[in-house]
């Protein structure tokens, strides 16, 4: 991430605030960072013991503000929600340590009463930065004081053209809080903004609705996204994807289409994570992309659908499993192993009759006893198959080692047919009869201590 708390490491950080009391290179240099920066640096220095001592110690040596102290614990309360004792936020225990210096006392303070008109206490450069500083806190203010009164007017008695008018207004300052990185005032906000919208009828819903799809699309979407990706790895992805899931449902679909659009691998997986995060209760709305013709993006929402790990994602995997690439198949078979439902596996048993043999190895090593009823034509067709120059060699010894592993009895016949053919004298045949007759005593006898066979002590054919 961009910034200079993006490169530092824990040893640098250490080093920061080793130097912060003592040198006054490395307190300038403090001085310049903001208050989320010098947050990430604390984060970054962290280590064993007691969190809320290195904190307050952090802090002492980086600022003897403690307003600025309180917007840095600020950052830290979400980072470290759990570093407080008996459920007491860490700002609350830290703030009971910290040792701010006291005012000076009248008599104590340095005498500025002669004026010296030739020496300049403050040089034009800081007194402009300062007085930009200055301005740039009152308009900061007054925007936020400005849409706080607007989302106040959206819950008022105005007709529809007033609420559109308003609704307007609060766009134009939600851009505004993305521009600037207020993510928890944006997440304020929202949430107010979405209690309004119930009831979900009448012109104040049908308003409101309008005002949140422009966040959720379009170039308010744009710039949160690219906040996301500069801010990745820091309190900042932290922060958004609060927003997000104030956002809920009405973010699926864009965030789904900004996934098929986006060519960096970082940001896809990113997306991913996040509607991973808020789309355990819109599986359905996730689900509707498995259609799509991009076979890259059907392969994401696979992944996403297992790992939210939701039951009613089966119905839209099944749609995978078939896909015409098999990249898409593949990570179709590891998302239904993810889920590991009844339905999953039966439709793990289907994949056996897949045209890429990588794809049957890998569904016969997750398949277990509840997709067996599915799987077993197939297996049995498999071990039945007659295969002269052994092609199928690596396929039918998964085969037979399924059918051991889960004791499918309804593959017994063609194990025994296969145990007592004729002889042959190809190496890989008589490995083959050899794991089939173990896998026939396993299944008669399943009292034995583990397959009768030579996977049990590693020992395969050697290609």
């Amino acid at each position: 991430p961009e910034g200079p708390e993006g490169a530092l490491g824990p040893r640098l950080g250490r080093a920061l605030l080793a130097g912060a009391r003592d040198d006054q290179g490395t307190q300038v240099l403090l001085d310049h960072l903001s208050s989320e920066q010098l947050a990430n640096i604390i984060l970054n220095s962290l280590g064993e013991g007691d969190v809320v001592e290195q904190v307050a110690g952090a802090l002492n040596a980086f600022t003897p503000d403690p307003e600025k102290a309180g917007r840095i614990l600020s950052y830290l309360d979400l980072a470290l929600p759990q570093a407080g004792e008996r459920g007491v936020p860490i700002s609350v225990a830290v703030m009971m340590k910290l040792e701010f210096p006291a005012f000076a006392a009248a008599d104590e303070a340095q005498d500025f009463s002669e004026f010296i008109e030739d020496r300049i206490a403050v040089s034009e450069e800081d007194r402009e930065r300062v007085l930009r500083e200055i301005r740039s806190v009152d308009e900061a203010e007054v925007i936020r004081d400005a849409l706080r009164t607007c989302v106040d007017l959206l819950a008022g008695r105005l007709d529809k053209d007033e609420l559109t008018e308003v609704a307007e207004s609060v766009v134009g300052y939600l851009d505004w809080l993305i521009e600037h990185r207020e993510f928890a005032l944006l997440r304020e906000i929202l949430t107010r903004v979405n209690t309004l919208a119930s009831p979900a009828e009448g012109e104040r819903a049908e308003v409101i609705r309008g005002l949140l799809e422009r966040v959720a699309d379009g170039p308010l979407l744009q710039k949160l996204l690219e906040a996301f990706w500069q801010g990745r790895a820091t309190l900042v992805e932290l922060e958004i994807q609060k927003v997000a899931e104030v956002l809920g449902d009405i973010l699926i679909g864009p965030l789904a289409r900004a996934l098929g659009a986006e060519s960096r691998a970082g940001m896809r997986a990113l997306l991913c994570d996040l509607l991973v995060r808020i789309g355990r209760e819109h599986v359905d709305e996730i689900g509707a992309f498995v259609a799509d013709p991009r076979w890259y993006l059907v392969r994401n929402i696979a992944s996403v659908l297992g790992r939210i790990r939701a039951p009613q994602g089966v119905a839209y995997l099944a749609q995978a499993v078939h896909h015409v690439d098999s990249r898409v198949r593949m990570q179709t078979l590891n998302a239904l192993a993810g889920l590991g439902t009844d339905d999953a596996q039966a439709l793990i048993g289907e994949v056996l009759n897949d045209p890429d043999e990588r794809i049957r190895l890998k569904a016969l090593k997750l398949l277990d006893a509840r997709g067996m009823e599915a799987a077993l034509p197939a297996l049995i067709v498999l071990l039945e198959t007659q295969d002269p120059f052994n092609r199928l060699f690596t396929i039918r010894q998964a085969g037979i080692e399924a059918v051991a592993r889960l004791g499918a009895r309804g593959a017994l016949p063609a194990l025994k047919k296969l145990a007592h053919g004729r002889l042959v004298f190809r190496r890989r045949a008589r490995e083959l009869r050899r794991l089939a007759r173990g896998a026939v005593a396993v299944i008669e006898k399943p009292s034995l201590d583990g397959p009768a066979i030579a996977i049990a002590d590693g020992k395969r054919s050697v290609p």
